[in-house]
């Protein structure tokens, strides 16, 4: 995983919050240790934790780092605000 982390786009944060809070199901594709993964859920929380790094936790209990997520529903993450 990246060391710095890299801020995501204000839209897509926005975007997960609002996922988050309808409780649609997500599939998102996202990188571990430079691996491609995927999980399907549902969103339950985007948070800011006290290292500022911005997360993500899944209805099972997987937490993703936002700048991981490589798509989202099968869309790539807008890389801007």
């Amino acid at each position: 995983m990246k060391d710095n982390y890299i801020p995501v786009a204000c839209s897509f944060y926005d975007q997960l919050e609002l996922l988050a809070m309808r409780k649609n199901p997500v599939l998102i594709e996202y990188s571990q240790e430079e691996k491609p993964l995927e999980t399907q859920g549902t969103i339950v929380d985007v948070y800011c934790a006290t290292d500022r790094v911005e997360y993500l936790k899944m209805d099972h209990g997987l937490v993703i780092r936002l700048d991981s997520i490589l798509k989202l529903n099968g869309k790539n993450p807008p890389d801007y605000c």
